[in-house]
C-alpha cells in the first residue's frame, strides 16, 4: 500500500500485487476508484483491510498533504 508524497486529491491509497494495482478513496470511508487485475474477492479483502487501519491511513494522507 502507497501513498505517494506527490499525490493528488481526493485523498487515496495505491494498492499493488504481484502484477495487479487498485485506487481506493479513503476520505469517506474505504471506496473503490481503480482496479486492474484484482479478482473482486481480492477486493473485498483489501477493502476490509484497509477499514482497520483508515484512521491512520488519513492521518498519513494529512501529514503529506496537508
Amino acid at each position: 500500500m502507497v501513498i505517494y508524497t506527490n499525490d493528488h486529491r481526493p485523498p487515496h491509497v495505491h494498492v499493488f500485487g504481484a502484477e495487479y494495482e487498485a485506487t481506493f478513496l479513503i476520505e469517506n470511508g474505504v471506496e473503490l476508484r481503480e482496479n486492474f487485475g484484482f479478482s473482486r474477492s481480492q477486493l473485498i479483502l483489501i477493502g476490509e483491510e484497509l477499514e482497520k487501519v483508515l484512521p491512520k491511513l488519513n492521518e498519513k494522507w494529512r501529514d503529506h498533504h496537508g
